[in-house]
């Protein structure tokens, strides 16, 4: 974790220098944009580690981080079938949540929604980074 944290930090660095040579691009913008992202994700794990005193991984953290990875690494009519998918799990989910049919299971279904929210924001943030 500490060793991710310097070499987020080393190449922060490395692309201020470039900022300030004057070598303004597209790519070295979206680097230094995902190179702040991973800094982020590294300091909310490791703050929940010194609140928890949990194995480091465990934290939903890793988990977006992951699924945001394989997101990425998706053929774009891929990720947009998923995208579909999601969309259409989170209005099953809560038409469920609303009919409330089934209360032993208003739990599970609160959890599996909000997992399904932010792995459709996740979605929408990468199709938007395609975009452009």
């Amino acid at each position: 974790m500490a060793n991710d944290l310097f070499s987020v930090w080393g190449q922060l660095v490395a692309s201020r220098k470039q900022l300030e040579q004057g070598s303004i691009t597209r790519g070295l913008s979206q680097q230094i944009v995902e190179l702040y992202k991973e800094r982020v994700l590294i300091y909310a794990e490791l703050d929940y580690y010194r609140a928890t005193n949990k194995i480091l991984g465990q934290h939903v953290i890793f988990q977006k981080r992951h699924w945001r990875n394989e997101a990425k690494a998706l053929p774009l009519k891929e990720l947009v079938k998923k995208y579909n998918a999601t969309q259409k799990a989170i209005r099953l989910l809560k038409q469920q949540l609303g009919g409330n049919d089934r209360p032993d299971l208003k739990e599970a279904r609160e959890a599996n929604l909000a997992q399904k929210s932010w792995q459709l924001a996740i979605i929408e943030e990468i199709m938007q980074e395609l975009d452009g």
